[in-house]
């Protein structure tokens, strides 16, 4: 028997996220490929206006390729998700190749690939049009691209 008041809830919250499209509060923000440390979101709600963080997401766009020699290639990023400068959440990703082994034996393969790239936090920042929400990408190696949504209403 389905749980039916489950399938009302998914149902209340897919309504309410249309509802915010509709009314043009949905924010929904992704950021071009990016393969350097930098701010790569930054929203500022205007004054009078509360934004409200619902998810933050972290993608690899670049394959990682073997080593020709022996040896290991890896890429990585760190993004912090920072409401008016202080980190409430962090999305991050790590994935290293390794070829050849010791002795001069070949052969290789995929290593490790590690990470969180999604970021479901339920957080709020009073708009003055000067604090922000920003993600910003640090040591990184390879391209991403990240993206936020939520939605604003009147403070």
């Amino acid at each position: 028997m389905p749980d039916f008041d489950s399938i009302n809830q998914r149902l209340s919250d897919l309504e309410f996220i249309r509802q915010k499209e509709l009314n043009g509060d949905l924010i929904k923000l992704i950021s071009a490929p990016f393969a350097t440390n930098a701010d790569q979101i930054v929203y500022t709600p205007a004054t009078g206006k509360t934004f409200f963080h619902f998810e933050s997401k972290l993608y690899p766009l670049s394959s990682l390729t073997q080593p020709a020699s022996p040896g290991a290639a890896s890429r990585s990023v760190t993004v912090e998700i920072t409401n008016n400068a202080s980190v409430v959440d962090v999305l991050s990703h790590y994935n290293i190749s390794y070829t050849g082994f010791a002795g001069g034996s070949s052969g290789g393969g995929m290593g490790t690939n590690v990470g969180t790239y999604k970021g479901n936090i339920l957080d709020t920042l009073v708009g003055d049009a000067v604090k922000s929400y920003k993600l910003t990408s640090s040591g990184i190696s390879g391209t991403y691209r990240v993206s936020l949504l939520g939605w604003i209403e009147d403070t």
